[in-house]
């Protein structure tokens, strides 16, 4: 398993994304910069990523 980070850039912010054998998909700032994370379970695809974070 591998959970190297990856980087998407979602409505101009840059946000880590994170794949692991989990079942939910977590999000989290994280300051003082305001730095966005993303542990994302394996099967999910960076679009799915993309909207979850919209929509949040």
């Amino acid at each position: 398993m591998s959970t190297e980070p990856h980087r998407l850039t979602i409505g101009g912010l840059t946000v880590e994304v994170v794949r692991k054998d989990i079942k939910n998909l977590h999000l989290g700032v994280y300051p003082p910069n305001g730095r966005v994370r993303v542990a994302a379970p394996l099967m999910v695809s960076d679009e799915a990523v993309r909207l979850a974070v919209i929509g949040r």
